[in-house]
């Protein structure tokens, strides 16, 4: 029998002759050189690191797997049907009826007895011809309000993707709060067996070993309350994540961050969710408006219907009937109902249009707020880390001092607790800076899960009102820039309404010509706006409106 026999190969897969490798083992040597700088890569991050659950991991398992979410899009989906409902109003209805059946009849004078098998069918066609444009308000107003709908279910998507990223960030803060308590206590456990010793020696009096003791049960009440903090901190992350936080990576700020003031208070003011629903809730309000006026007007019908009725009577053995009418309704009298609902309709009107006025207000509050917050976390990291830097200094300084008899021990205590106070200062602000950037893009309607670039996906409207909003002269665009800008004054002449497609804000007539504004609006336009028309492609105008020092473009056909 032949054996095969082969050499002990080293580790690193060089040939068995000294001196020669072969050129297998040189590719060897290669992939065992890649395989530990693999590894040494693996070490250097570090624990946690590696493996470890980033912000947007979480993001996107809080914008996933969110149960709240999941009602608000079925709701909107089953607000979406309501323009399928509204328009069938003015569709055409086809009904068949059809019976059969017996009859038995007996005349007491004569003794006769009739027996009938009667059956028949009918097919009517009731096509609504005129409903005083009910049916064309209606469906605009279902869609404003579905539209309104989607608006408020992005003000929740954010509302979830921000108390997710503070549920994030406060675990991260509560843990790295926790560590500074226990190095702490450590600390302070290690300078109480100093004191007892130097005591026993009669270097420190019983009221500095006293003195150590109470900051040390101190430190232990710290830790026990931070503690608690992480684990509620780590419960509300479950609660709003779904599962357990892990080892966390270190987070970082969300991108696109506006670059001033200026800048985030003009991308709120297009796309922030309740700016964005209040305009179409005032669009629904004043569709409604036009709807009850609509029922003042008289309606005209079409019907149809052909029948055939067969054995209806001894002497009709086979009957058929085929009729067409144009039918008119007119109402004339309700006892005042129909009047009572413009009234309210015109009342409602009133107030969706104060709440776009008060949405707007909020929200530049919120921005700015969010953005004094933001800068003021800055401010508080850059001062912390200064204070660290200077209470490092002042502990290592005065242990020094300690030992030479020049300090006592309570000014070594003292050192350590401003150290300790100023590294959860510094953790404090480190998280609320992270956080206001996330609050920052909530209040600018940026903290999307498509801004963010969340690998999910995102549950779209239902396709036919997709293709309505693409084709439909009311719809309105989704891109956030789009969305429509109208001013409501006071009082506001017949002659000053303008009536264009929507005045978009744009920085030039070139940018102004490539948005396309989908609904017709009558905006009201002030005394102190000045209009001014340019030539742009046939049948069609492009209009500026000045006010509030800011150029506002449209176009109207």
């Amino acid at each position: 029998m032949r054996t095969n026999r082969h050499k002990a190969q080293p580790a690193c897969g060089y040939g068995a002759r000294e001196g020669a490798p072969s050129t297998l083992g040189a590719v060897r040597a290669n992939s065992c050189l890649a395989v530990c700088s693999l590894a040494l890569a693996l070490v250097s991050l570090g624990p946690g690191e590696a493996g470890s659950q980033s912000l947007n991991e979480a993001l996107t398992s809080a914008f996933s797997g969110n149960p709240g979410l999941d009602a608000e899009r079925a709701r909107q989906r089953a607000d979406e049907e309501s323009i399928k409902l509204e328009r069938a109003k003015g569709l055409p209805n086809l009904s068949l009826d059809a019976y059969t059946g017996g009859e038995h009849s007996r005349l007491n004078s004569s003794s006769r007895t009739t027996k009938l098998d009667p059956d028949g069918y009918s097919v009517t066609l009731t096509q609504p011809l005129f409903r005083g444009f009910q049916t064309l308000n209606g469906t605009r107003r279902v869609k404003a309000e579905a539209r309104a709908g989607e608006s408020q279910l992005h003000g929740r998507e954010q509302s979830v993707l921000l108390d997710a990223a503070t549920a994030y960030m406060d675990v991260v803060r509560d843990r790295k709060i926790v560590k500074l308590r226990r190095d702490n206590v450590r600390f302070l456990n290690g300078e109480l067996k100093a004191s007892r010793a130097r005591r026993k020696a009669g270097d420190l009096s019983k009221t500095d070993v006293a003195q150590a003791r109470t900051r040390l049960f101190g430190g232990k009440a710290d830790l026990a309350q931070a503690e608690a903090d992480v684990e509620a901190s780590e419960a509300s992350f479950e609660a709003i994540i779904g599962r357990r936080p892990g080892a966390l990576a270190a987070p970082r700020m969300p991108p696109g961050l506006p670059p001033s003031l200026e800048a985030a208070l003009g991308v709120a003011k297009s796309a922030n969710p309740a700016i964005v629903g209040a305009l179409h809730q005032q669009e629904a309000a004043r569709r409604a408006k036009r709807e009850a006026y609509g029922a003042l007007l008289p309606t005209v019908s079409l019907e149809l219907s052909h029948g055939i009725d067969r054995n209806t009577s001894a002497s009709i053995d086979r009957e058929e009937v085929s009729s067409l009418f144009v039918r008119m309704k007119m109402p004339l009298y309700r006892g005042g109902e129909l009047r009572s609902r413009v009234r309210q309709t015109r009342a409602r009107e009133t107030g969706a249009i104060y709440e776009v006025t008060d949405s707007r207000r909020r929200t530049r509050a919120n921005v700015i707020n969010a953005w004094k917050q933001l800068h003021a976390a800055r401010a508080r990291i850059r001062a912390a880390r200064q204070q660290v830097k200077a209470a490092r200094e002042a502990l290592k300084g005065v242990r020094i001092e300690v030992k030479v008899g020049e300090r006592a021990l309570f000014e070594v205590l003292d050192a350590q607790r401003e150290l300790v106070n100023g590294e959860v200062a510094l953790a404090r602000a480190q998280n609320d800076h992270v956080v206001s950037g996330y609050t920052l893009l909530a209040a600018t309607g940026r903290l999307t899960a498509s801004y963010l670039n969340l690998p999910v996906d995102y549950p779209d409207l239902d396709d036919a009102v997709r293709r309505e909003r693409l084709f439909a002269n009311e719809g309105t665009p989704k891109e956030a820039s789009a969305y429509p800008r109208l001013f409501a004054p006071a009082e506001t002449r017949a002659e000053d309404r303008v009536d264009v497609r929507v005045l978009e804000p744009a920085a030039s007539q070139e940018a102004a010509q490539a948005q396309w504004a989908m609904s017709v609006t009558e905006m009201p336009v002030s005394d102190t706006a000045r209009l001014a028309t340019a030539a742009i492609p046939p049948r069609t105008t492009l209009r500026s409106v000045k006010s509030d020092d800011e150029t506002y473009w449209g176009m109207s056909r």
